[in-house]
């Protein structure tokens, strides 16, 4: 029950971060330091004992969120000042812009809280799994799986109004190609008219759903593997995994959909992508605590 009341937490907070004006990159970089959190939960919780590089790691991974957290917070405020000019604005409109600015900056410090918090959940979450692994055997990473989110389904119930509200929403957007429009291009490509219409209602699906159909494949498949490298590997180094997927989608969020990035944003990247390598190349923790006790 710890298990699922630590991940209902975790996905909790994740929803509501986005509420916060935290931009991706920022999530992207914040939860980078997951390998930092881990490591510290567990040395100071599970009696685990790290290597001198994974510990100089660590402090690079450390220093790189925390710059890009400075700089993602600099440019909040920087650009909060530049839209407030008295000369076009007048007195009162600009102290309402002052009070709209640091009202928006109370809400970022805010998700980035939520953040950190969220990441300290998941590095208890990630090392209580490792020790089930330990002790009942890495065949079970699928039982483990299903009963996290089985049990965690009545710690949602409070959210089913604003569940209800957010299908009616999904139900109300725009289909992904209209039947006859499905039909015409079906013909086209040689497909029978029977198919076609068979098929019709599926492409007539509002686009909200068969994004969240997507979705809901992609995150099996991604839920599923790490599972199998926690399993496998143990909890350091699937949040190393997971950090270098994070950076991949900075990536994409940078090239494809111009996410503001700085000088000072792109030196926090590289010192977590250092610290990332270390990691990598360097040998994993040595058994301690519980693990020394099982070998014992």
């Amino acid at each position: 029950m710890i298990l699922t009341g630590l991940y209902a937490i975790t996905c909790m907070f994740n929803l509501y971060v986005a509420s916060f004006h935290i931009s991706n990159a920022l999530q992207h970089v914040v939860r980078a330091a997951s390998p930092m959190s881990t490591l510290l939960v567990g040395l100071l919780a599970f009696g685990r004992e790290y290597s001198a590089a994974q510990i100089v790691g660590v402090a690079l991974i450390t220093a790189g969120s925390l710059t890009t957290i400075s700089a993602e917070a600099s440019w909040l405020v920087a650009d909060g000042a530049e839209t407030t000019d008295l000369s076009r604005t007048g007195v009162i409109l600009s102290f309402v812009r002052e009070l709209q600015i640091n009202a928006s900056l109370q809400w970022w410090t805010l998700g980035v809280v939520l953040l950190n918090l969220n990441m300290i959940c998941t590095s208890f979450l990630t090392q209580m799994q490792t020790r089930g692994f330990d002790r009942w055997g890495k065949q079970q990473w699928r039982d483990m799986m299903l009963l996290q989110h089985v049990l965690s389904f009545p710690i949602f119930l409070p959210f089913v109004p604003l569940l209800r509200a957010t299908a009616a929403q999904f139900s109300a957007s725009a289909p992904l190609m209209s039947p006859t429009s499905f039909i015409d291009h079906a013909g086209k490509a040689g497909a029978s008219s029977i198919v076609a219409e068979w098929l019709s209602p599926i492409a007539s699906t509002p686009w909200a759903w068969a994004l969240t159909a997507f979705d809901s494949v992609t995150q099996v498949a991604c839920i599923s593997s790490v599972h199998v490298l926690l399993a496998r590997y143990g909890g350091v180094e699937t949040t190393i995994v997971l950090t270098l997927r994070k950076f991949l989608s900075l990536g994409v969020s940078v090239l494809l959909f111009d996410a503001v990035f700085t000088t000072s944003h792109w030196i926090g990247v590289a010192l977590v992508f250092i610290g990332t390598l270390i990691f990598t190349f360097y040998p994993t923790h040595k058994a301690t605590g519980v693990d020394s006790k099982k070998k014992n």
